[in-house]
């Protein structure tokens, strides 16, 4: 029977992240966490590394978390979730065939691309609430009228 994921649902916010990473003091949810993510694999590390985000974190994290820490977003990197995260990694690639680096910079690649994502996401809404909408490089009025 695979192990049950210990995250209720994706982490959405910096708070929530905190909070949990907290839970993970405790070495057997820390062992919980590391039981259930062994389990997600991958082809290779970026998809190690996907798998493991898609079950941790929702896509809106993005902007408040990365991997360092850089501006004024918490960092992944300290942190007891990141502890578990490299210690499945190593079992994973129990042959050596990656180095930490590879695992970083595919960990950083997530939250780029989940920014990146958030942020045209947000984009678009923005357009629609304010009646533009974009198509092919051209900006038109929407005048349909929402009842």
């Amino acid at each position: 029977m695979r192990p049950q994921n210990p995250v209720e649902h994706p982490l959405r916010t910096a708070e929530e992240f905190r909070q949990f990473d907290s839970t993970l003091l405790d070495a057997e949810n820390r062992q919980q966490l590391a039981n259930f993510l062994a389990t997600l694999g991958g082809k290779d590390v970026v998809h190690f590394a996907r798998n493991i985000f898609r079950a941790l974190f929702d896509r809106e994290i993005s902007a408040q978390l990365n991997y360092s820490g850089q501006g004024k977003k918490v960092g992944l990197e300290l942190s007891n979730i990141y502890s578990v995260i490299e210690n499945v990694f190593a079992d994973w690639d129990a042959d050596r065939k990656h180095c930490k680096r590879d695992l970083v910079d595919a960990i950083r690649r997530c939250f780029k691309q989940d920014y990146d994502a958030l942020r045209q996401r947000t984009r678009r809404a923005t357009q629609v609430l304010d009646g533009t909408v974009a198509h092919k490089g051209n900006t038109t009025t929407d005048t349909t009228v929402m009842t």
